[in-house]
């Protein structure tokens, strides 16, 4: 019982820090001036909204078949600082607003690898390389085979 109270804790400190870092941005848009900063800065929300929604379906729900670690919480705080830094910087500086976007996928991926050796590691029968290495059981990148994790 107490692993079930230590999950919903923790999904629900990182809904807060979703909530306080997309939050954080609305004072960035310019509704009524119609620009390419506004654009961005929408499809970057749609971005972060995305990746709130993978979060949800495919690593909460899993989070009571293995045992969580701080260094978990920590990718998931740096994919958040991550797109916050490419928010920052879209429109006015292109070189750091590409590299934060790249290290912002490229740590999500990482995080869907590490999340997905953890499930393949308590899994009996399945090889842990063979799980590491397929896009399609990764569950943070699920959505680009359109197939759900573990198929």
């Amino acid at each position: 019982m107490p692993h079930r109270v230590q999950e919903s804790t923790r999904t629900s400190f990182v809904d807060f820090i979703y909530a306080v870092v997309v939050g954080s941005t609305f004072p960035f848009l310019a509704p009524f001036d119609a620009s390419f900063r506004l654009i961005g800065l929408l499809f970057l929300i749609i971005v972060i909204l995305e990746d709130f929604y993978l979060f949800h379906t495919q690593i909460a729900g899993k989070v009571s078949d293995a045992p969580t670690s701080f260094w978990a919480l920590v990718l998931e705080l740096l994919i958040l600082v991550l797109w916050y830094l490419a928010v920052l910087s879209f429109p006015l500086s292109s070189r750091p607003f590409l590299l934060a976007l790249a290290l912002f996928y490229f740590f999500k991926w990482l995080a869907g690898v590490a999340h997905n050796a953890k499930l393949a590691s308590s899994t009996v029968g399945i090889s842990t390389v063979a799980r590491l290495f397929s896009f399609r059981s990764s569950p943070r990148l699920s959505w680009l085979c359109g197939s759900a994790v573990g198929n």
